[in-house]
């Protein structure tokens, strides 16, 4: 048996620290809700704001239920017919409703449109991106239009949808554009990126989402918002109010970087590395698919 080399213990340190096997959809979750990700691992009890009193009647369609009826229209695959006595019969609706506005609102052409074309997945494998190992399974081709349930590509939604793309463009070389469409009735194309370029941002992300030891500090439901400023201003730095209405439903952030008084300086320069690289290729929206 040969002696253990000085190496291999720098190996097996490194090995202990960071996670260097991933799936697609854990590289995703630890991605785009990185504190959620890290205080799940650590076994924290996690725990959301009460919300205001549902037993009142409803007197409008409130943002939640919004987005489950979105949700639901999404994997359900429902028609125009579906939706409205889905919308006629819901318990927590209002009794009067305008279907066909309702319809038009949150169902809107363009996105029956997406759900109507046939989605194909890509063939299984394992990409590998320096000492990192992704497993690519279940993820549908860059061809496939991807439907954000969203008025416009913000938040862990939309920066989910750019990793998809960024991940696709990693594993093979393409000129396609991968198109996502948001419930605004606008289709906004991300693509192409170089495989050689996909894969640097790729490594980048995965050097600072591996590591199990530290939380990263990178505040997602702000990172589409901290981008657009630093593309205006390089040295800008995003500050963290923890009031914020993005961060409303998202305590964890507040409950892992309250007294880290370098928070704001380690998110904008997170942005800078990982968002900003990404931003660059979402190119401008428009009224077809």
């Amino acid at each position: 048996q040969k002696p253990f080399s000085e190496d291999e213990a720098v190996d097996e340190v490194n090995a202990q620290d960071r996670q260097l096997q991933w799936s697609v959809s854990e590289f995703l979750v630890s991605a785009t809700r990185p504190a959620h990700a890290f205080l799940e691992y650590h076994g924290a009890r996690l725990t959301n704001r009460e919300l205001p009193s549902l037993d009142l009647e409803p007197l409008e369609i409130s943002p939640l239920n919004a987005f489950k009826l979105r949700e639901g229209l999404i994997l359900g695959r429902s028609d125009h017919g579906d939706l409205a006595d889905y919308l006629r019969y819901h318990p927590e609706f209002p009794d009067e409703l305008d279907l066909e506005a309702l319809v038009d609102a949150h169902a809107p052409e363009l996105v029956r449109e997406a759900i109507a074309i046939p989605s194909e997945t890509v063939t299984p494998g394992v990409l590998q991106i320096g000492t990192y190992e992704l497993m690519i399974e279940n993820m549908h081709t860059v061809e496939s239009p991807r439907i954000l349930i969203r008025d416009k590509i913000e938040g862990a939604q939309g920066l989910r949808m750019l990793l998809e793309g960024l991940i696709l463009y990693a594993k093979e070389q393409t000129d396609d554009t991968m198109r996502i469409v948001t419930f605004s009735n606008r289709v906004s194309p991300f693509g192409p990126i170089a495989k050689d370029e996909a894969q640097t941002i790729l490594h980048q992300w995965f050097d600072v989402v591996s590591d199990r030891n530290s939380p990263c500090p990178l505040i997602t439901p702000l990172a589409f918002k901290t981008a657009g400023a630093v593309n205006r201003n390089t040295e800008y730095v995003e500050w963290i109010n923890w009031r914020d209405k993005s961060l409303r439903f998202y305590p964890e952030y507040e409950r892992l970087f309250f007294n880290d008084t370098e928070v704001s300086q380690k998110h904008s320069t997170l942005v800078k590395t990982l968002v900003v690289p990404l931003r660059k290729y979402l190119g401008k929206a428009r009224e077809s698919l």
